[in-house]
C-alpha cells in the first residue's frame, strides 16, 4: 500500500511537472506572438515616417503619409506633412523671387547695353558724317 501511494505521488508529481511545462511553453509562444505584434505595431509607422523623411531629404514634395496613425505617430505624421507643405511654399516663394530678380537684372542689362550702343553710336556718328561729307 505504501508503495502504491508512492507511485501515485510520483505520477502526480510528473503530471504536475508536465502540465507546468506545457503551460510554460504556451506562455512563451503567446509572449513571442505578442512581442511580434507589438514590434510590428511600432515598426510599421516608424518605417513609414523614416521613408517620408527620406523623401523630404531627396526634395520630393509629397511625403506619402495620407492615412492617420495612432497616438504620437499621428503627431509625427502631421508634423512631417506640415514641414513638407512649408518647404513647398518656401520653394515656390523663392522661385518667384528669383524670377523677379532675373527679370529686373535682364532689364538692367538691356538698358545698359542700349546706353553703351547709344554712346558708341554718338561717338562714331560725327566721324561717319565727316566721312560721308568727304565723299560728296
Amino acid at each position: 500500500m505504501i508503495q502504491l501511494n508512492r507511485d501515485k505521488a510520483v505520477i502526480g508529481q510528473q503530471r504536475a511537472l508536465l502540465v507546468s511545462g506545457i503551460i510554460i511553453i504556451l506562455a512563451l509562444v503567446l509572449a513571442a506572438i505578442l512581442a511580434l505584434k507589438l514590434s510590428r505595431m511600432f515598426m510599421t509607422p516608424l518605417n513609414k515616417l523614416v521613408l517620408a523623411t527620406d523623401r523630404l531629404i531627396e526634395g520630393k514634395r509629397q511625403t506619402g503619409l495620407t492615412e492617420p496613425m495612432n497616438g504620437e505617430f499621428e503627431l509625427l505624421r502631421e508634423g512631417l506633412n506640415t514641414i513638407s507643405h512649408s518647404m513647398v511654399m518656401q520653394k515656390d516663394e523663392m522661385q518667384k523671387i528669383l524670377i523677379k530678380q532675373l527679370v529686373i537684372t535682364a532689364k538692367r542689362l538691356s538698358n545698359t547695353r542700349h546706353k553703351i550702343y547709344s554712346s558708341l553710336w554718338l561717338k562714331k556718328k560725327p566721324k561717319m558724317l565727316t566721312a560721308l561729307s568727304l565723299t560728296f
